[in-house]
């Protein structure tokens, strides 16, 4: 034990630990206050979930295959990009259809 905390890497484990524990405590309060404004956000964090799990077996399908044209494309940072571009439209989405819910509920109302 003894030679395990005289390592620097121990330090920043667990430093890194730490920040990671209070990044996660602070993100679950965002997204659960998300949750009591927005409860269709929860549907959409399944689909999120299943859309993470296809592309992590295509992912893991394509890495024991031979180089072809779908595995670079696959394995791009393109893809990855494109991935969490949709995934952030798909949890902003609930968002801005009830802003845009609201706003044309106040022009109707104002008629």
């Amino acid at each position: 034990m003894a030679v395990l905390v005289q390592h620097s890497g121990f330090w920043i484990a667990a430093f890194g630990t730490m920040v990671g524990m209070l990044g996660m405590r602070f993100a679950s309060s965002i997204f659960s206050k998300l949750l009591e404004k927005y409860p269709s956000v929860s549907r959409i964090a399944l689909w999120v979930v299943c859309l993470l799990g296809v592309k992590m077996t295509v992912t893991g399908v394509m890495d024991g295959l031979p180089e072809t044209v779908f595995k670079t494309i696959s394995e791009s940072h393109e893809t990855d990009m494109a991935f969490s571009f949709l995934i952030l439209l798909m949890f902003l989405w609930p968002m801005f259809r009830q802003l845009l819910t609201k706003r044309v509920g106040k022009k109707a109302t104002s008629l």
